[in-house]
């Protein structure tokens, strides 16, 4: 519900914490997610969504209000530090969600972010949030300080659990990620997609959305860093694997979660294209919305991904998935989702394991299906458990 001419009567909820307005998939799939949750939380009641973002634009299309992130360049710019003050004061709940909220970098805006509530008295929570591991002392120091201040704490994988506790922050559940509750747009708004790129709704597709692979490992704050090694010879082993698996499905189909911008799968898929040999593989060379992207994973047949939300967000839809872990967020949720055996290691995967884990998964495409009703099921209870009662409208 937008907030324009906001009557002061109105609940506001303000969302931080995803990387909103970078225009990846993921992160709009969590705020979408989290508007979900709060619509059920919230039947027949009013209320209004802000969200801090970098591109208010774009995220206003995500159904939400937007607000100005703090950029790098505001630091000096005391008009942007007032917005800011603004936009915590006006209102009445703060919900720090996921993605990754939490890192060992940038920490004078996250410490702005973080004590605000605090500061202005606004109930606040952690809600799904992912943890990367935190070095800085004075990140140890207000991390903690904070969060035990929350009025509730929740985490999304097992690691971002372990390193909060870690932190010294208490009573954290271990529930799951908002993006499992982000809904698929209608079979007609994809069917719209597949035509402009030449596909059918009813074929069979393996859906393919590879990762953007880089060296750059503290700009893009990952676990393990990327060798040469590793960033040369994922595109051979991936087309190789595909041209051997591709036969199975009347379309090969690669999507990009993360379109533009600096991070974007796009050079990766197009060395993949120029390597692979089949004639049934179709690039969708378009920004897919969030929930379009979502319904093309319900479409598919297979997924194969790299991408963390790539993996959830087909799961989400019960499509079976195989995925290549960069990170072990993703090795968490093959864990939660009881499918491990379907995951690879992309530091030390094969062309041969790739082709036998797919072939696998074709081989029990229905049975896992089945069981991914089962545990998805069963993730979507833990968030609700909760969501029910820290999302509710006071009054």
């Amino acid at each position: 519900m937008s907030d324009l001419h906001r009557p002061k009567k109105i609940f506001t909820f303000l969302v931080w914490g995803g990387w909103y307005g970078s225009r990846n998939i993921g992160d709009s799939a969590i705020l979408l997610g989290v508007k979900e949750l709060i619509k059920k939380a919230n039947p027949r009641k009013e209320y209004y969504i802000r969200a801090l973002t970098t591109d208010p634009d774009y995220t206003a299309t995500k159904g939400v209000t937007p607000m100005k992130a703090l950029l790098k360049k505001d630091i000096i710019n005391p008009v942007r530090w007032f917005q800011i003050l603004k936009t915590f004061w006006d209102v009445d709940f703060v919900i720090i969600s996921g993605g990754t909220p939490i890192f060992d970098h940038s920490h004078l805006v996250r410490t702005l972010y973080f004590f605000l509530p605090v500061i202005f008295r606004k109930p606040f929570i952690l809600f799904g949030a992912g943890v990367k591991k935190i070095y800085n002392r004075y990140g140890k120091f207000y991390i903690p300080f904070v969060l035990n201040k929350a009025k509730y704490k929740s985490v999304r994988d097992s690691g971002s659990l372990e390193e909060l506790k870690k932190l010294g922050v208490q009573s954290v559940e271990f529930t799951a990620d908002s993006a499992f509750f982000a809904p698929p747009s209608s079979e007609n708004e994809l069917e719209e997609v597949l035509t402009r790129n030449g596909l059918k709704l009813k074929e069979k597709k393996l859906i393919v959305s590879p990762r953007f692979l880089s060296k750059e490992q503290k700009r893009l704050y990952l676990e393990e860093k990327m060798s040469n090694d590793v960033i040369e010879n994922t595109p051979v082993k991936l087309a190789k694997a595909i041209d051997a698996i591709s036969s199975k499905v009347d379309k090969v189909v690669f999507m990009a979660m993360h379109f533009y911008g600096p991070d974007s799968d796009l050079p990766l898929i197009k060395e993949i294209l120029g390597k692979c040999k089949s004639k049934n593989i179709v690039f969708i060379d378009e920004e897919l919305r969030p929930d379009v992207a979502i319904a093309l994973f319900k479409n598919a047949y297979i997924l194969l991904g790299m991408r963390l939300h790539a993996v959830l967000l087909s799961s989400s839809m019960e499509t079976p998935v195989v995925s290549i872990a960069y990170e072990k967020k993703v090795v968490d949720l093959m864990e939660r989702l009881e499918l491990s055996e379907y995951n690879l290691d992309l530091f030390n995967f094969t062309e041969k394991e790739l082709i036998a884990v797919l072939q696998k998964a074709f081989t029990n495409r229905n049975k896992t299906a089945k069981h991914l009703n089962v545990r998805i099921n069963k993730l979507r209870s833990l968030v609700l458990k909760s969501s029910k009662t820290v999302l509710k409208v006071n009054g």
